[in-house]
C-alpha cells in the first residue's frame, strides 16, 4: 500500500500503477517443487465466479504474467520469490497452481495443506516505486510474520 500526502502525489502513485512502474514482490510458499530454479510465466486468464483461471482457446482473457526463482526447498514445500508483472485478482494463486504449485493453505486453488486459520503462504514482500515529487527509486520491504504458514520456513 502507498499513501499520498497531496492530491498530485496520489495522481503521479496512481499513473505509476496504471502504467505498471511499480515492481511488486511476493514470497510464495508452494506445496510441491518446481522443475527449474526459476522461470516466466505468461498465460491469459479469466475470472470463473469466484476462482481466477487460464483461458481455454476459446476465451478472450486477460494477459497475466510473472517471474519466480526458487528460494528453497523444504521437504514437501518450496519457497518462491515471484516478481508479478502484471496484477489480476488471484493471479499468482492461479498461476501457480497451474503449474502445480499450489499456494500453502490455499484450499481454494487446490492445496492440498490447510492451515489453522484462513492464512496462506502468499507474502507482499517488497514494493519499489519513484517517489513522486524527488524522483528517487524506494522499496518498501516487509517479511513475513512468524505465524503459520511462514513459521515452516524458519
Amino acid at each position: 500500500m502507498a499513501l499520498a500526502k497531496t492530491s498530485k502525489a496520489a495522481a503521479r502513485l496512481s499513473r505509476e500503477f496504471r502504467e505498471r512502474r511499480i515492481r511488486k514482490l511476493y514470497l510464495a510458499l508452494v506445496t510441491g517443487s518446481p522443475p527449474d530454479q526459476q522461470g516466466r510465466l505468461g498465460q491469459r486468464l479469466v475470472r470463473d465466479g469466484n476462482l481466477t483461471r487460464p483461458a481455454r482457446p476459446d476465451e478472450a482473457g486477460v494477459e497475466a504474467v510473472l517471474s519466480w526463482s526458487l528460494k528453497r526447498r523444504l521437504g514437501s514445500l518450496s519457497l518462491l520469490e515471484v516478481d508479478l508483472e502484471t496484477g489480476f485478482k488471484h493471479q499468482i494463486r492461479a498461476q501457480l497452481a497451474s503449474l502445480g504449485l499450489p499456494v500453502a493453505g490455499d484450499v481454494r486453488y487446490q492445496s492440498p495443506m490447510a492451515g489453522p486459520g484462513p492464512a496462506i503462504g502468499l507474502w507482499a514482500r517488497s514494493l519499489t516505486l519513484v517517489h513522486p515529487t524527488r524522483r528517487e527509486e524506494l522499496t518498501f520491504t516487509a517479511e513475513p510474520a512468524g505465524l503459520w504458514p511462514w513459521s515452516l520456513v524458519g
